[in-house]
C-alpha cells in the first residue's frame, strides 16, 4: 500500500482554468480522511480508500451549485496522477505532489 499520509499540493485542470488546492491526509489502514483547502473553502473527506497504489474519494461543494466530485488517483514516488469526475460536466486531470 502506498504511503499517502501528510501534506499534498494538488491541481485540477478544468475548462475554467487550473484549480489549486492543498490536502492534508490522515490514513488508517485502507481508509483515509483528508482536509482539502482551496479557493472554494475547506471540506473534509471522510470516505477515502487506498488499495495498493490507488486512492479514491469524493468531495462535495455547495457553491456555486451543489455538486459531488468523485476522485481517483495513482500514487507513486511522492506524486499522484488521476482524474476528478464532475458528473455531466466531464472528467478532468488531477495532479499532485507531496509537500
Amino acid at each position: 500500500m502506498a504511503d499517502i499520509g501528510g501534506a499534498w499540493q494538488c491541481s485540477v485542470d478544468t475548462p475554467f482554468g487550473v484549480r489549486n488546492f492543498s490536502v492534508e491526509i490522515t490514513p488508517s489502514g485502507e481508509q483515509f480522511q483528508a482536509l482539502v483547502k482551496g479557493n472554494f473553502g475547506e471540506m473534509l473527506v471522510t470516505d477515502g480508500t487506498i488499495i495498493g497504489d490507488e486512492m479514491k474519494w469524493s468531495m462535495a461543494i455547495t457553491t456555486p451549485v451543489p455538486m459531488t466530485f468523485n476522485c481517483k488517483a495513482e500514487v507513486s514516488d511522492g506524486t499522484l496522477n488521476g482524474t476528478v469526475s464532475a458528473g455531466v460536466f466531464g472528467k478532468y486531470p488531477l495532479k499532485g505532489h507531496r509537500v
